[in-house]
């Protein structure tokens, strides 16, 4: 069995994926959790410092998946 990483159009069932959403609640909960944290802490950091945090973020994303 391959265990290449693959894009996800590349997935046989795509775009038609199937989903318990039972099972997914719980992360749902915590990511919807994680971004309101996210935006408090955004608003407390200021507009430049939250500019430089998304240019570092950027940064980062294009250099590791290059």
């Amino acid at each position: 069995m391959r265990n290449e990483k693959q894009w996800i159009w590349q997935n046989r069932a795509y775009p038609h994926f199937e989903y318990d959403l039972k099972k997914l609640d719980g992360l749902i909960e915590s990511v919807s959790r994680k971004q309101g944290e996210l935006m408090v802490l955004s608003k407390m950091m200021g507009q430049e410092n939250l500019q430089q945090s998304q240019l570092n973020a950027l940064e980062n994303e294009v250099i590791s998946s290059s």
